[in-house]
């Protein structure tokens, strides 16, 4: 999510992270490398929020492509490259503001603004659950659609989880070994960083995310 390499904090669930993934038959330090670039190695808390990040473009697909006059009065992305772009309507300061200026932790209240827009714009339409598919959450930024591969029988409900840090680390490992038929756990034992990188995070950016876990790898091993 933050798209930057920092270290695991290790004294945040490091027991419970290791375990499990020893379980799994997986390298601890892989785990370590995915929540250091999604969200920056933190617990999967900012200033005691769950972290997300808001895909407009995602909202699109799930609501937008049904209620297009509607979402075009408060959002907007790039269609030919959907992961740039977004953009919300900040009724407060009357502008376009972008969801996610600096790819960082700082940016939490702006997403939090989206999440809350695209809220009372579903719910008018009686689909209140839809945003919450819309976002990527906690320490391993896992998206809300994917909530059944996380262990949820929602997204709600996976947000709601979230809340627990422990439940954060455990549905990571959940979503790896049901995804695709375990493509991500397979990928992530051998290090296939591109294979997983493409699995985990989309095609649209795979060799650069793929190059970032393998850095922030390196550095979780240098670091011991």
């Amino acid at each position: 999510m933050t798209r930057k390499i920092a270290s695991f904090k290790r004294s945040q669930d490091q027991d419970q992270l290791t375990r499990i993934a020893d379980e799994h038959g997986l390298d601890p330090a892989v785990a370590r490398a995915v929540a250091s670039v999604e969200s920056g190695g933190s617990d999967g808390f900012y200033e005691g929020r769950v972290i997300i990040r808001f895909e407009v473009h995602k909202f699109w697909k799930f609501w937008g492509k049904d209620n297009a006059e509607l979402f075009n009065k408060s959002f907007k992305f790039n269609h030919l490259q959907p992961w740039k772009g977004h953009k919300y309507l900040d009724d407060e300061q009357g502008e376009w503001l972008y969801v996610h200026p600096t790819g960082t932790l700082k940016d939490q209240d702006r997403e939090y603004r989206a999440l809350r827009l695209a809220d009372g714009m579903a719910s008018d339409t009686g689909q209140v659950y839809l945003p919450a598919q819309c976002m990527s959450m906690g320490m391993f930024q896992i998206m809300g659609f994917n909530y059944s591969d996380a262990g949820y029988f929602g997204a709600l409900h996976m947000f709601k989880s979230y809340l627990s840090p422990n439940s954060q680390v455990r549905s990571f490992f959940t979503f790896l070994s049901n995804y695709r038929n375990g493509v991500c756990l397979k990928a992530a034992k051998n290090q296939y960083w591109y294979t997983f990188a493409r699995a985990y995070n989309g095609t649209g950016q795979a060799k650069k995310y793929a190059g970032m876990l393998k850095a922030a790898y390196d550095k979780e091993v240098r670091d011991g």
